[in-house]
């Protein structure tokens, strides 16, 4: 079989739609992760609709309309789902706040272990903008985010790869990052060099981001900023290259695993009805 076929490629420009910051990024990257989960009938619900029931019967235990061993099996199911998927995007989130222009690559990836891959989808970031306020871009961005994920999720590629059936199996999720020293870290665990098993499908999804530092959109406007911190002005993007060249000079490649992963599970129906309608 033709590896190449089985090898697709999202190419996705950013440039004049959003200032690609950390945050923004991240929260793109979330919203592929949710929607591959579903889209690949590894969750039977939407994330919202299992976020929402979840939070319900959570703040009203009592209010279950069924005691049923199955129906109280299955919710426990969705719930872990739903912690493990939280534990992820938060995990995502905060490595992207902290240093979010290291992150070359995400992998999300599909199998019984992560090393026997069905699938994978490979998330390749470049150009994200640091230095900026990102409070001062939360609206604008959230506003264009829709536009970038339409791209994605309505291209050619992306169709193609979820019209392929998948049963439920485990989803890891891999990281790619440049650092000064490899460490250990809370939600993520550092391991050897991920290698894509042979034969297996991946699907590339390129967030390409060219800044041309045209920007003052943080110089004058401050928010939740301690003015008595002194930083460096956003301009100075001579010293910055200068300081990016030194510190990529020492920096090495480290692999990380999420220590979450979701495991896929199926609807389940007792007597013709849904679990979920008898939580």
């Amino acid at each position: 079989m033709d590896v190449n076929k089985k090898c697709k490629e999202i190419n996705v420009n950013i440039i004049q739609r959003v200032l690609l910051t950390p945050l923004t990024c991240a929260s793109i990257v979330n919203e592929i992760i949710k929607c591959l989960l579903y889209q690949k009938s590894q969750i039977p619900y939407p994330y919202s609709w299992i976020k929402n029931v979840v939070t319900k019967k959570r703040i009203n235990p009592s209010d279950a309309k069924s005691t049923h061993l199955q129906v109280e099996r299955h919710y426990r199911t969705v719930a872990t789902a739903y912690d493990s998927l939280e534990k992820i995007m938060d995990s995502i989130t905060t490595q992207f706040k902290t240093g979010g222009s290291n992150i070359k690559q995400i992998l999300v990836v599909f199998g019984s272990t992560l090393y026997t891959a069905r699938e994978m989808y490979t998330i390749n970031i470049s150009g994200l903008v640091s230095g900026h306020i990102e409070e001062n871009h939360l609206y604008a961005n959230g506003k264009q985010q829709y536009k970038i994920l339409r791209d994605i999720f309505f291209s050619d590629e992306w169709i193609n790869a979820m019209n392929a059936p998948m049963l439920p199996t485990n989803m890891y999720v891999v990281m790619q990052k440049f650092v000064s020293k490899l460490e250990e870290e809370l939600t993520f665990e550092s391991i050897r060099e991920y290698t894509k098993p042979p034969l297996v499908k991946n699907v590339y999804v390129n967030l390409s981001y060219k800044d041309d530092g045209n920007h003052n959109c943080c110089n004058d406007l401050l928010i939740f900023q301690d003015l008595n911190i002194i930083e460096c002005p956003l301009n100075s993007t001579e010293s910055n290259d200068a300081t990016n060249l030194s510190e990529k000079s020492t920096e090495q490649v480290q692999w990380m695993q999420s220590k979450a992963f979701v495991k896929g599970f199926k609807e389940c129906f007792i007597n013709g009805i849904s679990a979920t309608e008898l939580w």
